[in-house]
Parts: structure tokens; sequence; C-alpha cells
């Protein structure tokens, strides 16, 4: 899956799937901040195949710290 197709896979899990649950509607956002923050650096671009992107977006993720590590909920 394209970068593209994700952006459009997040959107439709965020609109339908997951309409009533709002932490993982939260965890949606984030996913998609984190990418468009990355098209907008040009770190990633929308033709990117996930697989060989994925850790980037992951680590751009506000659920991650600096090092990489998942931060962890109180």
């Amino acid at each position: 899956m394209i970068i593209a197709e994700l952006q459009t896979l997040l959107g439709d899990l965020y609109r339908n799937d997951y309409k009533d649950d709002p932490i993982i509607q939260k965890s949606i956002l984030e996913m998609g901040w984190a990418v468009d923050r990355l098209l907008k650096s040009e770190e990633i671009t929308f033709f990117d195949d996930y697989d060989n992107v994925k850790s980037k977006i992951l680590d751009e993720t506000k659920w991650r710290q600096s090092d990489g590590t998942y931060r962890k909920s109180t």
C-alpha cells in the first residue's frame, strides 16, 4: 500500500469503522498527523510504499518517545 492509500484508509477507519471509539480515533488522528508532517517535510512521498517508511511514521507519532520506545500512559 502506498502512502496515499494509507491516508484514505485512515480517513475511512476514523469516519466509519471507529466512529464511536474516541480512543482509537485519537490514535488514527495521531498517525495521520505524523504522515502529514513527514509529507510536508518531504521525508516521505505519497508514492512511497508503507512498509518501506513505516518506521519513520511510527517514530513520528506522539506515542513514541524521542528514542523510539513507546511512551507509557499513566
